[in-house]
């Protein structure tokens, strides 16, 4: 499957296109779609954009998800599954930018990259650290015939985030 990288994060306001559900997140933080996948954001069909912009933004529940990081806790998996919000608030001042957007007629896969501060504890386990973290956040929406929406799946690596509380495993600030 293809993968788009690189080239530079434009809030779509400053590119004077202004979606009704993907500027900002639930938590009002800013998402922002990287220059160069904006025009495959706007190829999906319109029904097919709302419902995954509503799940990405936290006005709509995901419907059907699996977990694919294997195992997690319960706690985690029933947070993600339903959009998150527990996870998200971890982490202050949480920047998420979609890297990726690739669609066929059976699935959408979107990419996001995020970056934060662990401010906040991380589902009552883990106490602030205030240390910085990056991570990505994959999501692939399996849809059927005429756009039906069968499955959201996601994928985020626990593990790697946990990692970066600890030690040298932190991002440090530039």
């Amino acid at each position: 499957m293809e993968r788009e990288t690189g080239g530079s994060a434009t809030p779509l306001a400053e590119r004077g296109v202004m979606p009704l559900d993907v500027e900002h997140d639930a938590s009002e933080r800013g998402l922002v779609i990287r220059g160069h996948v904006v025009e495959r954001w706007w190829s999906l069909d319109d029904r097919v954009r709302a419902r995954v912009a509503g799940v990405l933004d936290g006005t709509s529940q995901p419907g059907p998800v699996s977990v694919v990081d294997g195992k997690l806790p319960d706690a985690f998996a029933r947070d993600l599954a339903g959009g998150g919000r527990l996870f998200r608030s971890a982490f202050s001042e949480l920047t998420r930018v979609v890297v990726s957007v690739v669609a066929d007629c059976s699935s959408v896969d979107v990419v996001i990259a995020c970056r934060g501060r662990h401010t906040a504890p991380f589902y009552s386990v883990i106490a602030p650290t205030l240390r910085h973290v990056r991570f990505e956040v994959a999501h692939r929406f399996a849809l059927g015939r005429d756009h039906a929406w069968l499955e959201h799946r996601l994928h985020v690596d626990v593990r790697c985030i946990i990692a970066q509380f600890c030690g040298d495993g932190g991002m440090r600030r530039a």
